[in-house]
């Protein structure tokens, strides 16, 4: 019996061939300007899920010539190309003139391949974490932990906040935490008590599994505050790949994009501070410096 079980399901296989339709190409833009800082723009072009990606095919996604141009209202610049190899994509474009503001609104043009792309994005007052502290976890011998903050949020207003975090001779940049961004929605005018867990180096490739910090990390705090339209992106982004975190699933909701013309991505304004603690067994051992 289970002989002709096996020569009858054998016999009915069929080979399926799939004929997908090609998939549109859009110009990816990430861009931002800090305060006190100029502008940084990285630019590249979306890729097929099916598409081979190599060191050497990767690069035809790399836009190197492009006219990206920074406004503020009252003057423009056109930002240089430059190149750095330690982060991918290794070319990039950056302001020499313009910094950012609080309060201020800039303008992002971007001209490729014969078509405009625009954004905009404001500046909004930093708000500052109030105190930091690192918990250790007694079941696995206290050589990992958890960090933990605190922060006072203005009453009366909207804010929005993205935070991230460096680990001193571990980590070549900031790092967005997990579940990076945050509205005060639920916390107008309140302090709050909020855990921070260590996000994945590679948002495309969430492994949440280690959110913690061991003992003894040197780690900066980046906290950020950004407005409605920067937060919606990065809000959605991170919905996709946390949540859904497979192209075949049906997402939540589409990703939002600040950017007009067709292109997809974000131009956000940050205004950051930074705060550093140093892990130890003990709260009462932590080192807390801004």
């Amino acid at each position: 019996m289970i002989l002709f079980l096996f020569f009858i399901l054998t016999s009915c296989e069929t080979d399926i061939t799939f004929d997908l339709p090609p998939s549109p190409t859009y110009l990816v833009v990430d861009g931002s300007i800090e305060k006190g800082g100029f502008a940084l723009v990285y630019l590249t072009k979306s890729a097929s899920y099916f598409s081979s990606v190599d060191s050497l095919s990767i690069r035809k996604y790399i836009v190197s010539t492009a006219k990206v141009t920074v406004s503020d209202g009252v003057q423009s610049e056109i930002l240089m190309l430059d190149v750095n190899y330690n982060f991918f994509p290794p070319q990039y474009y950056r302001g020499t003139v313009i910094k950012g503001e609080v309060g201020k609104t800039y303008y992002l043009t971007v001209e490729s391949d014969g078509n405009t792309y625009t954004a905009q994005t404001t500046i909004a007052p930093c708000v500052n974490v109030d105190s930091l502290w690192f918990v250790p976890d007694a079941s696995k011998h206290d050589t990992v932990g958890t960090l933990w903050g605190q922060l006072s949020d203005p009453a009366n207003e909207q804010n929005y906040y993205r935070f991230f975090t460096l680990r001193k001779g571990k980590d070549k940049k900031f790092i967005p935490i997990y579940e990076s961004v945050w509205s005060d929605v639920l916390f107008n005018g309140l302090k709050f008590i909020f855990p921070i867990y260590r996000g994945p180096e590679v948002l495309s490739d969430p492994k949440v599994s280690d959110v913690t910090f061991n003992v003894g990390d040197t780690i900066i705090l980046k906290s950020s505050t950004i407005d409605k339209n920067h937060f919606e992106f990065w809000k959605t982004a991170e919905q996709q790949m946390y949540m859904v975190n497979n192209p075949f699933a049906t997402p939540t909701n589409d990703v939002t994009s600040n950017l007009q013309g067709g292109a997809i991505g974000v131009w956000g304004g940050y205004c950051s501070c930074y705060d550093t603690i140093v892990t130890k067994t003990k709260k009462k051992d932590v080192i807390f410096s801004r």
